[in-house]
């Protein structure tokens, strides 16, 4: 059944078609005036109204409009930058549809190139959609993704509009020629991409990403290890840095290789020292030329003091146990591990709420793990098995108390790891604060 977009007037019908197809950010965008004596482009805060876009698609306003975190489009820009001309850009745009293994969705020709997108049957996370596609593009010259949800990209115009087949203008109402393509020429990002961008597959290749170097490495070491720190979130680098680098180095990785695999693993809201290169270097070759029994010593680590106070709160409630005959000795090391774990999962939430609060990573997750953004909208929080044994192996001990104290309230789902589900729960940390 053919899209008809939705016509007021004649007129916006445009603004329509664009917003369902290009999956434009509509809280930002750009237009193009004056800087002094140079013509540049102007950000502007407001809404993008329909409009505006209805201005830009019939030439009237020259605009740009941003991504959103999880587009139904991917863009290609294509630019002369030399005046090589239009042999040059067709000789271009021929490899980025045998990159694609497919011709756009919809092109337009722009002052310095062209401009081509790949219309997709479903929004997929522009985080994996922008890696996926640059991997295409690597090494065409004048060849960019855009729009990013940070770097903008023309509203088409409708006298633009080219044939993605023969790139000969197309003389036809910018509403229809957009329909047309939705209905014929829309893709699966796996069509584009193969099922290498499909969200196991994608969780399999976070577990080994490290490709084969002579035989030498264990895949299997080294993906449950990382599977067990990641992310590296503000006061736990000092153990990461104790568990990792000896699986590193016993599988021959250089000191360098280490460090870039170590500061892949540090999540995006840590801005300790270790994101400095040459710190984090000097720290992995100081790792490197100690004995082996060095790791075996973590150095304590200073944990966020919100969380040490609900750690002490939530733990204290274990004395209970000294009435029912257990010795002073089993009370402090119980007390001890509940610290560990309550501090340990109050930082991990802290991380989830900074993910929540980032579009590209909120839609990354819930593209990853099924039902993430629904169960946090409920303020349920993931809570992997990973995460758990890294702050205690013999974790399931304590859960049982964290239920019964009220720290901890199982959502009502189900746990399906192979599909990527995993326990939710709600964590309580206004009471202990």
């Amino acid at each position: 059944m053919a899209h008809t977009p939705k016509s007021e007037g004649g007129r916006m019908n445009h603004a329509d078609a664009f917003s369902r197809s290009f999956s434009p950010f509509r809280s930002r965008f750009y237009s193009q005036g004056k800087n002094g004596l140079f013509t540049d482009w102007i950000p502007n805060d407001s809404y993008l109204t329909d409009g505006r876009i209805e201005e830009a698609v019939i030439g009237k306003l020259v605009l740009a409009y941003l991504s959103t975190a999880s587009p139904k489009a991917i863009g290609i820009d294509i630019d002369d930058h030399r005046g090589r001309g239009d042999k040059y850009l067709a000789s271009q745009y021929g490899k980025v549809c045998g990159r694609f293994g497919a011709r756009p969705s919809f092109l337009v020709s722009s002052p310095r190139g062209l401009h081509a997108w790949y219309f997709l049957i479903s929004p997929y996370p522009f985080r994996f959609l922008e890696d996926q596609a640059k991997e295409r593009i690597n090494g065409l010259q004048d060849v960019e993704i855009k729009p990013t949800p940070t770097v903008g990209l023309r509203i088409p115009e409708e006298q633009r509009i080219l044939s993605p087949d023969t790139m000969l203008p197309v003389l036809e109402d910018f509403g229809v020629a957009v329909t047309k393509a939705m209905d014929n020429n829309t893709y699966h990002a796996a069509e584009l991409f193969g099922v290498g961008i499909m969200p196991e597959a994608m969780r399999i290749s976070l577990r080994l990403s490290l490709r084969e170097r002579k035989g030498r490495i264990s895949y299997t070491s080294i993906a449950r290890v990382e599977d067990e720190v990641r992310p590296i979130i503000p006061g736990t680098t000092n153990d990461a840095l104790c568990r990792l680098i000896p699986v590193y180095r016993g599988a021959g990785l250089s000191e360098e290789e280490a460090a870039a695999r170590f500061m892949a693993l540090l999540a995006p809201v840590y801005d300790g020292e270790l994101k400095n290169w040459k710190r984090l270097h000097t720290r992995v070759k100081a790792f490197y030329k100690q004995p082996a029994v060095y790791y075996e010593r973590p150095r304590e680590t200073t944990e966020n003091l919100f969380s040490e106070i609900i750690a002490d709160n939530v733990a204290d409630l274990w004395n209970e146990e000294m009435r029912k005959g257990r010795g002073e000795y089993h009370v402090e090391t119980r007390k001890a591990g509940i610290k560990r774990l309550v501090t340990g999962i109050v930082n991990w939430t802290d991380y989830i709420s900074w993910v929540m609060q980032n579009p590209r990573e909120r839609e990354a997750w819930n593209y990853l793990y099924p039902y993430f953004k629904k169960n946090m909208a409920e303020r349920y929080y993931p809570l992997p098995k990973s995460i758990l044994y890294r702050h205690d192996t013999n974790y399931s001990r304590i859960l049982p108390f964290l239920h019964a104290c009220g720290f901890l309230e199982a959502a009502p789902y189900p746990y399906v790891p192979g599909a990527g589900i995993c326990r939710y729960y709600r964590v309580e940390t206004m009471r202990f604060s």
